[in-house]
Protein backbone atom coordinates (compact mmCIF):
# COMPACT_ATOMS: atom_id res chain seq x y z
CA UNK A 1 0.00 0.00 0.00
CA UNK A 2 1.64 3.79 -1.04
CA UNK A 3 3.10 5.46 1.89
CA UNK A 4 0.70 8.09 1.34
CA UNK A 5 -2.27 6.36 2.67
CA UNK A 6 -0.68 6.26 6.24
CA UNK A 7 1.65 9.11 6.45
CA UNK A 8 -0.34 12.38 7.68
CA UNK A 9 -1.47 14.82 4.87
CA UNK A 10 -0.42 18.42 4.82
CA UNK A 11 -3.16 20.56 6.74
CA UNK A 12 -1.11 23.45 6.02
CA UNK A 13 -0.96 23.28 2.41
CA UNK A 14 -2.99 25.47 0.04
CA UNK A 15 -4.42 22.20 -2.06
CA UNK A 16 -8.14 20.75 -0.41
CA UNK A 17 -7.51 17.53 1.78
CA UNK A 18 -9.78 15.42 -1.08
CA UNK A 19 -7.82 16.79 -3.60
CA UNK A 20 -4.07 15.42 -1.55
CA UNK A 21 -5.88 12.29 -1.11
CA UNK A 22 -7.48 11.71 -4.67
CA UNK A 23 -4.06 12.94 -6.41
CA UNK A 24 -2.28 10.40 -4.30
CA UNK A 25 -4.50 7.61 -5.08
CA UNK A 26 -4.09 8.79 -9.01
CA UNK A 27 -0.17 8.50 -9.03
CA UNK A 28 -0.27 5.57 -7.29
CA UNK A 29 -2.77 4.03 -9.42
CA UNK A 30 -0.88 5.05 -12.65
CA UNK A 31 2.77 3.87 -11.50
CA UNK A 32 1.04 0.55 -10.80
CA UNK A 33 1.44 1.10 -6.62
CA UNK A 34 -2.01 -0.29 -6.64
CA UNK A 35 -2.64 -3.56 -8.88
CA UNK A 36 -6.33 -3.37 -10.72
CA UNK A 37 -8.70 -5.23 -8.18
CA UNK A 38 -7.08 -4.22 -5.25
CA UNK A 39 -9.00 -3.20 -2.67
CA UNK A 40 -8.75 -0.15 -0.85
CA UNK A 41 -9.07 0.97 2.54
CA UNK A 42 -13.04 1.20 4.06
CA UNK A 43 -13.73 4.95 4.24
CA UNK A 44 -13.88 4.51 8.02
CA UNK A 45 -10.71 2.98 8.10
CA UNK A 46 -8.91 5.65 6.11
CA UNK A 47 -10.51 8.88 7.53
CA UNK A 48 -9.14 7.66 10.96
CA UNK A 49 -5.40 6.93 9.52
CA UNK A 50 -5.36 10.13 7.63
CA UNK A 51 -6.85 12.45 11.16
CA UNK A 52 -9.61 13.52 8.51
CA UNK A 53 -13.17 13.42 8.54
CA UNK A 54 -15.36 10.39 6.61
CA UNK A 55 -16.78 12.44 4.09
CA UNK A 56 -13.52 14.23 2.80
CA UNK A 57 -12.46 10.51 2.03
CA UNK A 58 -15.89 9.51 0.41
CA UNK A 59 -15.44 12.75 -1.72
CA UNK A 60 -11.94 11.44 -2.83
CA UNK A 61 -13.40 8.19 -3.52
CA UNK A 62 -16.48 9.44 -5.64
CA UNK A 63 -14.34 12.06 -7.73
CA UNK A 64 -11.85 9.19 -8.88
CA UNK A 65 -15.14 6.94 -8.97
CA UNK A 66 -16.56 9.18 -11.42
CA UNK A 67 -13.32 9.35 -13.42
CA UNK A 68 -13.52 5.52 -13.55
CA UNK A 69 -10.63 4.88 -11.81
CA UNK A 70 -11.99 2.99 -8.86
CA UNK A 71 -14.94 0.78 -8.54
CA UNK A 72 -17.67 0.07 -5.62
CA UNK A 73 -19.39 -3.08 -4.75
CA UNK A 74 -22.10 -3.47 -2.16
CA UNK A 75 -20.38 -5.23 0.60
CA UNK A 76 -17.22 -5.53 -1.19
CA UNK A 77 -15.69 -2.21 -0.93
CA UNK A 78 -13.82 -0.16 -2.77
CA UNK A 79 -11.20 -1.44 -5.20
CA UNK A 80 -9.43 -0.10 -8.07
CA UNK A 81 -11.09 -0.99 -11.14
CA UNK A 82 -9.69 -2.86 -14.62
CA UNK A 83 -8.25 -0.03 -17.01
CA UNK A 84 -9.58 -0.82 -20.63
CA UNK A 85 -8.67 2.55 -22.37
CA UNK A 86 -5.21 2.20 -21.59
CA UNK A 87 -4.59 5.58 -20.15
CA UNK A 88 -1.90 3.96 -18.20
CA UNK A 89 0.11 6.94 -16.43
CA UNK A 90 -2.85 9.82 -17.39
CA UNK A 91 -3.91 11.58 -14.46
CA UNK A 92 -7.39 11.54 -13.92
CA UNK A 93 -8.75 11.14 -17.15
CA UNK A 94 -10.70 8.41 -19.12
CA UNK A 95 -12.08 8.03 -22.74
CA UNK A 96 -14.77 6.52 -24.16
CA UNK A 97 -15.05 5.86 -27.64
CA UNK A 98 -18.44 6.61 -29.64
CA UNK A 99 -20.01 3.88 -30.89
CA UNK A 100 -23.22 3.88 -32.93
CA UNK A 101 -24.03 -0.02 -31.59
CA UNK A 102 -22.87 0.31 -27.78
CA UNK A 103 -25.48 0.44 -24.85
CA UNK A 104 -27.27 3.58 -24.35
CA UNK A 105 -26.86 5.19 -20.53
CA UNK A 106 -30.90 5.58 -21.33
CA UNK A 107 -30.99 1.93 -21.78
CA UNK A 108 -30.18 1.11 -18.15
CA UNK A 109 -32.91 -1.31 -17.04
CA UNK A 110 -33.66 0.15 -13.74
CA UNK A 111 -34.29 3.57 -15.75
CA UNK A 112 -36.03 2.53 -18.71
CA UNK A 113 -37.14 -1.06 -18.69
CA UNK A 114 -40.06 -2.07 -20.23
CA UNK A 115 -41.25 -3.59 -17.08
CA UNK A 116 -41.19 0.00 -15.76
CA UNK A 117 -42.53 1.69 -18.62
CA UNK A 118 -45.35 -0.81 -18.37
CA UNK A 119 -45.95 0.21 -14.50
CA UNK A 120 -45.33 3.87 -15.31
CA UNK A 121 -48.20 3.70 -17.35
CA UNK A 122 -50.64 2.22 -15.13
CA UNK A 123 -49.56 4.60 -11.96
CA UNK A 124 -47.61 2.18 -9.93
CA UNK A 125 -44.28 4.07 -9.81
CA UNK A 126 -43.87 7.25 -8.47
CA UNK A 127 -41.23 9.14 -10.30
CA UNK A 128 -38.47 10.07 -7.81
CA UNK A 129 -36.21 11.17 -10.15
CA UNK A 130 -38.13 13.09 -13.03
CA UNK A 131 -39.02 16.29 -14.11
CA UNK A 132 -42.27 16.62 -13.62
CA UNK A 133 -43.87 19.19 -11.14
CA UNK A 134 -46.83 18.55 -8.96
CA UNK A 135 -50.06 19.37 -11.06
CA UNK A 136 -50.91 22.68 -8.72
CA UNK A 137 -47.48 23.84 -9.30
CA UNK A 138 -48.33 23.80 -12.88
CA UNK A 139 -49.00 26.88 -15.27
CA UNK A 140 -51.70 25.09 -17.08
CA UNK A 141 -54.04 28.73 -17.32
CA UNK A 142 -51.13 30.17 -18.98
CA UNK A 143 -50.66 27.73 -21.66
CA UNK A 144 -53.94 27.55 -22.46
CA UNK A 145 -54.90 31.14 -22.59
CA UNK A 146 -52.21 30.99 -24.84
CA UNK A 147 -53.35 28.42 -26.92
CA UNK A 148 -56.64 30.02 -27.45
CA UNK A 149 -55.39 33.19 -28.28
CA UNK A 150 -52.96 31.51 -30.88
CA UNK A 151 -55.85 29.66 -32.30
CA UNK A 152 -57.97 32.14 -33.56
CA UNK A 153 -54.85 33.41 -35.63
CA UNK A 154 -55.18 29.93 -37.43
CA UNK A 155 -55.49 31.27 -40.90
CA UNK A 156 -52.39 33.79 -40.47
CA UNK A 157 -49.96 30.75 -39.16
CA UNK A 158 -51.74 28.36 -41.78
CA UNK A 159 -49.79 30.55 -44.67
CA UNK A 160 -46.65 31.85 -42.51
CA UNK A 161 -43.74 30.32 -43.97
CA UNK A 162 -40.99 28.44 -42.38
CA UNK A 163 -38.45 30.80 -40.31
CA UNK A 164 -35.00 29.28 -39.70
CA UNK A 165 -33.68 31.11 -37.39
CA UNK A 166 -37.33 30.67 -35.45
CA UNK A 167 -40.21 33.13 -34.87
CA UNK A 168 -38.79 36.80 -34.68
CA UNK A 169 -41.00 38.33 -32.32
CA UNK A 170 -39.60 34.71 -30.26
CA UNK A 171 -36.28 35.64 -30.54
CA UNK A 172 -36.61 38.84 -29.21
CA UNK A 173 -37.86 37.72 -26.14
CA UNK A 174 -35.28 35.16 -25.86
CA UNK A 175 -33.00 38.73 -26.34
CA UNK A 176 -34.54 40.13 -23.36
CA UNK A 177 -33.65 37.29 -21.07
CA UNK A 178 -30.24 36.96 -22.48
CA UNK A 179 -29.34 40.40 -21.72
CA UNK A 180 -31.16 39.99 -18.03
CA UNK A 181 -27.65 37.47 -17.51
CA UNK A 182 -25.70 40.18 -18.87
CA UNK A 183 -25.33 38.58 -22.55
CA UNK A 184 -25.73 40.94 -25.42
CA UNK A 185 -26.34 39.58 -29.01
CA UNK A 186 -28.45 40.33 -31.57
CA UNK A 187 -31.54 38.15 -33.15
CA UNK A 188 -29.60 36.83 -36.06
CA UNK A 189 -27.72 35.32 -32.92
CA UNK A 190 -30.40 33.28 -32.01
CA UNK A 191 -31.77 29.97 -33.22
CA UNK A 192 -35.00 28.81 -31.88
CA UNK A 193 -35.41 24.41 -31.46
CA UNK A 194 -38.32 22.41 -30.45
CA UNK A 195 -36.46 22.14 -27.22
CA UNK A 196 -33.11 21.70 -25.69
CA UNK A 197 -32.00 18.51 -26.86
CA UNK A 198 -32.87 19.85 -30.23
CA UNK A 199 -30.58 22.55 -30.09
CA UNK A 200 -27.37 20.23 -28.45
CA UNK A 201 -28.83 17.99 -31.61
CA UNK A 202 -27.59 20.67 -33.67
CA UNK A 203 -24.55 22.09 -32.33
CA UNK A 204 -23.18 18.37 -32.01
CA UNK A 205 -23.59 17.85 -35.38
CA UNK A 206 -22.40 20.91 -36.80
CA UNK A 207 -19.55 21.08 -34.59
CA UNK A 208 -18.30 17.39 -33.64
CA UNK A 209 -16.48 15.13 -36.02
CA UNK A 210 -16.27 11.27 -35.61
CA UNK A 211 -13.13 10.32 -33.31
CA UNK A 212 -13.08 13.90 -31.65
CA UNK A 213 -11.99 14.48 -28.17
CA UNK A 214 -14.73 16.08 -26.46
CA UNK A 215 -15.32 17.13 -22.73
CA UNK A 216 -18.05 17.01 -20.60
CA UNK A 217 -19.01 17.25 -16.76
CA UNK A 218 -19.30 14.01 -15.11
CA UNK A 219 -21.93 13.55 -14.00
CA UNK A 220 -24.18 15.11 -16.98
CA UNK A 221 -27.65 15.32 -18.61
CA UNK A 222 -27.86 11.64 -20.06
CA UNK A 223 -28.86 12.89 -23.41
CA UNK A 224 -26.06 14.37 -24.69
CA UNK A 225 -23.83 10.72 -23.94
CA UNK A 226 -26.02 8.97 -26.37
CA UNK A 227 -25.56 12.16 -28.69
CA UNK A 228 -21.98 12.61 -28.64
CA UNK A 229 -21.65 8.49 -28.89
CA UNK A 230 -23.62 7.99 -31.99
CA UNK A 231 -21.76 10.32 -33.35
CA UNK A 232 -18.29 8.71 -32.81
CA UNK A 233 -16.73 11.67 -30.45
CA UNK A 234 -14.35 10.63 -27.56
CA UNK A 235 -16.18 11.70 -24.25
CA UNK A 236 -13.61 12.66 -21.84
CA UNK A 237 -15.55 13.24 -18.37
CA UNK A 238 -14.21 16.04 -16.35
CA UNK A 239 -15.49 15.28 -12.72
CA UNK A 240 -17.68 18.28 -11.48
CA UNK A 241 -17.28 19.19 -7.99
CA UNK A 242 -20.20 21.20 -6.01
CA UNK A 243 -18.97 24.71 -7.01
CA UNK A 244 -16.92 24.44 -10.32
CA UNK A 245 -15.10 21.76 -12.71
CA UNK A 246 -12.34 20.01 -11.32
CA UNK A 247 -9.70 22.34 -12.70
CA UNK A 248 -6.54 19.68 -11.89
CA UNK A 249 -8.69 17.25 -14.43
CA UNK A 250 -9.82 19.99 -16.82
CA UNK A 251 -5.59 21.00 -17.22
CA UNK A 252 -4.66 17.61 -17.52
CA UNK A 253 -7.47 16.55 -20.38
CA UNK A 254 -6.58 19.26 -21.98
CA UNK A 255 -2.97 19.33 -22.08
CA UNK A 256 -3.24 15.67 -23.12
CA UNK A 257 -5.83 15.54 -25.90
CA UNK A 258 -5.88 19.00 -27.11
CA UNK A 259 -9.84 18.90 -27.03
CA UNK A 260 -12.15 21.55 -29.11
CA UNK A 261 -15.02 21.59 -26.98
CA UNK A 262 -16.15 21.60 -23.50
CA UNK A 263 -20.25 20.80 -22.52
CA UNK A 264 -20.78 22.06 -18.82
CA UNK A 265 -23.95 23.54 -16.75
CA UNK A 266 -22.50 26.55 -14.81
CA UNK A 267 -26.07 27.37 -13.29
CA UNK A 268 -28.64 24.87 -11.88
CA UNK A 269 -26.74 21.62 -13.07
CA UNK A 270 -29.04 18.75 -14.00
CA UNK A 271 -28.55 16.05 -12.16
CA UNK A 272 -26.95 17.45 -8.55
CA UNK A 273 -28.82 21.17 -8.79
CA UNK A 274 -25.66 22.61 -7.86
CA UNK A 275 -24.06 25.70 -9.42
CA UNK A 276 -20.52 26.99 -9.96
CA UNK A 277 -19.38 30.09 -7.80
CA UNK A 278 -19.16 33.53 -10.10
CA UNK A 279 -14.84 33.27 -9.29
CA UNK A 280 -15.23 29.52 -10.69
CA UNK A 281 -17.25 30.84 -14.10
CA UNK A 282 -14.78 33.63 -14.50
CA UNK A 283 -11.85 30.79 -14.02
CA UNK A 284 -13.08 28.88 -16.39
CA UNK A 285 -13.41 31.72 -19.00
CA UNK A 286 -9.68 32.36 -18.88
CA UNK A 287 -8.83 29.05 -18.77
CA UNK A 288 -10.90 28.53 -21.97
CA UNK A 289 -9.60 31.82 -23.52
CA UNK A 290 -5.78 30.64 -23.06
CA UNK A 291 -6.51 27.47 -24.29
CA UNK A 292 -8.60 28.12 -26.99
CA UNK A 293 -11.34 26.17 -25.50
CA UNK A 294 -14.57 26.06 -26.85
CA UNK A 295 -17.19 25.96 -23.94
CA UNK A 296 -21.09 24.92 -24.79
CA UNK A 297 -23.01 25.85 -21.43
CA UNK A 298 -26.40 24.08 -21.06
CA UNK A 299 -28.64 26.73 -19.11
CA UNK A 300 -31.72 24.09 -19.24
CA UNK A 301 -33.45 25.51 -15.97
CA UNK A 302 -32.53 29.21 -16.21
CA UNK A 303 -36.53 29.82 -15.44
CA UNK A 304 -35.88 28.41 -11.93
CA UNK A 305 -32.79 30.08 -11.00
CA UNK A 306 -33.69 32.38 -7.66
CA UNK A 307 -30.87 34.63 -8.21
CA UNK A 308 -28.81 35.78 -11.04
CA UNK A 309 -25.35 34.00 -11.31
CA UNK A 310 -22.07 34.24 -13.55
CA UNK A 311 -22.71 32.70 -17.05
CA UNK A 312 -19.79 31.88 -18.94
CA UNK A 313 -20.89 33.42 -21.74
CA UNK A 314 -21.37 36.84 -19.98
CA UNK A 315 -17.98 36.68 -20.11
CA UNK A 316 -16.74 35.53 -23.86
CA UNK A 317 -20.35 37.44 -25.27
CA UNK A 318 -20.59 34.29 -27.60
CA UNK A 319 -17.81 35.06 -29.35
CA UNK A 320 -16.25 31.74 -29.54
CA UNK A 321 -18.48 30.05 -26.39
CA UNK A 322 -22.14 28.81 -27.16
CA UNK A 323 -25.48 29.22 -25.15
CA UNK A 324 -27.98 26.67 -25.00
CA UNK A 325 -31.09 27.54 -22.75
CA UNK A 326 -34.66 26.56 -22.61
CA UNK A 327 -38.01 27.30 -21.65
CA UNK A 328 -39.11 23.90 -21.13
CA UNK A 329 -38.57 24.00 -17.05
CA UNK A 330 -41.50 26.55 -16.96
CA UNK A 331 -44.59 26.10 -19.57
CA UNK A 332 -45.31 23.08 -20.49
CA UNK A 333 -46.57 20.40 -23.52
CA UNK A 334 -47.11 23.18 -27.24
CA UNK A 335 -45.24 26.07 -25.62
CA UNK A 336 -42.01 24.19 -25.05
CA UNK A 337 -39.37 25.29 -26.49
CA UNK A 338 -35.43 25.58 -26.73
CA UNK A 339 -32.73 27.69 -28.24
CA UNK A 340 -29.13 28.45 -29.28
CA UNK A 341 -27.30 31.25 -29.18
CA UNK A 342 -23.71 31.75 -30.63
CA UNK A 343 -21.53 33.63 -33.23
CA UNK A 344 -23.30 34.92 -36.35
CA UNK A 345 -21.83 32.40 -38.72
CA UNK A 346 -22.36 29.25 -35.90
CA UNK A 347 -26.21 30.65 -36.07
CA UNK A 348 -26.44 30.39 -39.92
CA UNK A 349 -24.87 27.24 -39.93
CA UNK A 350 -27.20 25.34 -37.62
CA UNK A 351 -30.41 27.50 -38.45
CA UNK A 352 -29.55 26.01 -42.15
CA UNK A 353 -29.33 22.24 -40.82
CA UNK A 354 -32.50 23.13 -38.70
CA UNK A 355 -33.68 23.59 -42.27
CA UNK A 356 -32.93 20.80 -43.48
CA UNK A 357 -33.43 18.29 -40.59
CA UNK A 358 -37.43 19.65 -40.92
CA UNK A 359 -36.82 21.31 -37.16
CA UNK A 360 -38.28 24.69 -38.64
CA UNK A 361 -41.77 23.43 -39.11
CA UNK A 362 -43.11 24.57 -35.58
CA UNK A 363 -44.24 27.76 -36.04
CA UNK A 364 -47.47 26.71 -33.95
CA UNK A 365 -45.26 25.85 -30.88
CA UNK A 366 -43.60 29.01 -31.45
CA UNK A 367 -46.12 30.95 -31.50
CA UNK A 368 -47.95 29.40 -28.21
CA UNK A 369 -44.73 30.18 -26.69
CA UNK A 370 -44.33 33.45 -27.50
CA UNK A 371 -47.74 34.45 -26.10
CA UNK A 372 -46.62 32.34 -22.85
CA UNK A 373 -43.71 33.92 -22.14
CA UNK A 374 -45.08 37.80 -23.38
CA UNK A 375 -47.95 37.00 -20.62
CA UNK A 376 -47.66 39.78 -17.91
CA UNK A 377 -48.56 36.44 -15.46
CA UNK A 378 -45.83 34.22 -16.84
CA UNK A 379 -43.27 35.93 -14.50
CA UNK A 380 -45.90 35.75 -11.31
CA UNK A 381 -46.28 31.69 -12.35
CA UNK A 382 -42.43 31.96 -12.01
CA UNK A 383 -42.01 33.41 -8.76
CA UNK A 384 -44.50 30.74 -7.47
CA UNK A 385 -43.01 27.78 -8.81
CA UNK A 386 -39.50 29.30 -7.70
CA UNK A 387 -41.18 29.85 -3.89
CA UNK A 388 -42.69 26.10 -4.03
CA UNK A 389 -39.35 24.41 -5.15
CA UNK A 390 -37.55 26.62 -2.43
CA UNK A 391 -40.20 25.26 0.41
CA UNK A 392 -40.11 21.41 -1.11
CA UNK A 393 -35.84 21.65 -1.27
CA UNK A 394 -35.39 22.75 2.09
CA UNK A 395 -37.93 20.14 3.43
CA UNK A 396 -35.84 17.35 1.59
CA UNK A 397 -32.73 18.32 2.15
CA UNK A 398 -34.08 18.16 6.11
CA UNK A 399 -35.41 14.45 5.49
CA UNK A 400 -32.71 13.25 3.56
CA UNK A 401 -29.99 14.52 6.68
CA UNK A 402 -32.94 13.03 9.22
CA UNK A 403 -32.67 9.91 7.27
CA UNK A 404 -28.62 9.52 7.22
CA UNK A 405 -28.46 10.00 3.62
CA UNK A 406 -25.78 12.47 2.22
CA UNK A 407 -26.24 15.37 -0.02
CA UNK A 408 -23.21 16.04 -2.91
CA UNK A 409 -23.36 19.88 -1.72
CA UNK A 410 -26.23 22.01 -1.20
CA UNK A 411 -28.27 22.85 -4.58
CA UNK A 412 -28.88 26.32 -5.30
CA UNK A 413 -31.72 25.76 -6.85
CA UNK A 414 -33.87 24.23 -9.64
CA UNK A 415 -35.62 20.53 -9.61
CA UNK A 416 -32.72 18.18 -8.14
CA UNK A 417 -30.69 17.00 -5.64
CA UNK A 418 -27.73 14.36 -6.02
CA UNK A 419 -27.99 12.21 -3.04
CA UNK A 420 -26.17 9.13 -1.42
CA UNK A 421 -26.94 6.07 0.71
CA UNK A 422 -24.05 5.26 2.68
CA UNK A 423 -24.78 1.71 2.60
CA UNK A 424 -25.08 1.76 -0.62
CA UNK A 425 -21.88 2.33 -3.22
CA UNK A 426 -23.67 1.48 -6.19
CA UNK A 427 -26.76 3.53 -6.07
CA UNK A 428 -28.30 0.92 -8.87
CA UNK A 429 -28.73 -1.30 -5.90
CA UNK A 430 -30.36 0.91 -4.39
CA UNK A 431 -32.66 1.75 -7.32
CA UNK A 432 -33.79 -2.28 -7.09
CA UNK A 433 -34.86 -1.99 -3.53
CA UNK A 434 -36.64 1.09 -4.07
CA UNK A 435 -38.58 -0.33 -7.33
CA UNK A 436 -39.74 -3.04 -5.25
CA UNK A 437 -41.29 -0.22 -2.93
CA UNK A 438 -42.77 1.47 -5.89
CA UNK A 439 -39.78 4.20 -6.34
CA UNK A 440 -38.04 4.89 -9.31
CA UNK A 441 -35.40 5.89 -8.90
CA UNK A 442 -32.41 7.14 -11.64
CA UNK A 443 -28.84 6.14 -9.87
CA UNK A 444 -26.20 8.23 -11.11
CA UNK A 445 -24.54 5.48 -13.48
CA UNK A 446 -27.32 6.92 -15.98
CA UNK A 447 -25.36 10.33 -15.78
CA UNK A 448 -22.13 8.89 -16.00
CA UNK A 449 -19.21 8.03 -18.77
CA UNK A 450 -17.72 6.07 -16.69
CA UNK A 451 -17.89 2.07 -16.18
CA UNK A 452 -18.39 1.41 -12.75
CA UNK A 453 -20.80 2.42 -9.97
CA UNK A 454 -21.71 5.46 -8.67
CA UNK A 455 -22.86 6.02 -5.34
CA UNK A 456 -25.16 9.28 -6.46
CA UNK A 457 -28.94 9.23 -6.90
CA UNK A 458 -31.18 12.21 -8.82
CA UNK A 459 -33.72 13.06 -6.08
CA UNK A 460 -36.50 15.74 -7.74
CA UNK A 461 -37.07 17.82 -4.61
CA UNK A 462 -40.77 18.07 -5.13
CA UNK A 463 -41.53 14.69 -4.06
CA UNK A 464 -38.71 14.40 -1.22
CA UNK A 465 -41.60 14.39 1.71
CA UNK A 466 -43.49 11.64 -0.55
CA UNK A 467 -45.07 9.43 2.33
CA UNK A 468 -43.63 6.10 0.24
CA UNK A 469 -40.40 7.53 -0.01
CA UNK A 470 -40.09 8.90 3.55
CA UNK A 471 -41.38 5.19 4.73
CA UNK A 472 -38.96 3.99 2.58
CA UNK A 473 -35.51 5.82 4.20
CA UNK A 474 -37.05 4.79 7.40
CA UNK A 475 -36.76 1.18 6.53
CA UNK A 476 -33.58 1.29 5.35
CA UNK A 477 -31.63 3.69 8.00
CA UNK A 478 -27.96 3.50 7.56
CA UNK A 479 -25.97 1.24 9.84
CA UNK A 480 -23.85 2.70 12.31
Amino acid sequence: MPNFLTAPLDTASAIPLVTQISDGLRKAIAAREIAAGERLPSIRTLATRLGVSAYTVSSAYARLAAEGLLAAQHGSGVQVASRRDGMGGIRGVSVTQGDATAPAAHDWPWLLGEKQRQERQAGGLLEMSGSALPAGWGEARLVAKALKTVCGRTSSLLSAPAEPYGYAPLRSLVQQRLSRLHIDCDPEQIVITPGATAALSLVINTLVKPGQCVLLDEPTYFGLHVMLRIRGAKVIPVPRLATGPDFASLKAAVKTFRPALYFTQTALHGPTGTSYTSGEVARLADFAREHGLRVIEGDYYVDLDPQPRARINAFDQLSSSIYIGACAKSITGPARIGYLACNHQLARETSALKLVSGMANFQFQERVATQALGDPACAKNLRAIRAHLDEARGATLAALHQHGLVCFGPPTGGKYAWARHPDFADAGLLAESAHAAGLAIAPGKVFSSGDGPVPWFRLNVALGTHPRWLDWMRQHQPRL
